[in-house]
């Protein structure tokens, strides 16, 4: 984030999209590590969850 700014502080043409997507990439890491979301480890949940969805679809758990 620094280097870019050092660039902005050059003039805005001089950042990249690389730049760009560096950036945007530790935004969400950093939001989502603001979330306190986590992430099941092992392959199990998701081979679990990948056979639900194939068959059940995705839902939200609302009935109506």
């Amino acid at each position: 984030m620094l280097a870019i700014a050092g660039k902005v502080q050059l003039g805005g043409k001089n950042v990249t999209p690389e730049d760009v997507i560096a950036a945007v990439f530790c935004m969400c890491n950093r939001y989502v590590d603001g979330l306190a979301t986590w992430a099941p480890e092992g392959p199990e949940y998701y081979r679990e969850r990948a056979s639900k969805v194939a068959q059940e679809g995705y839902s939200t758990g609302v009935s109506r």
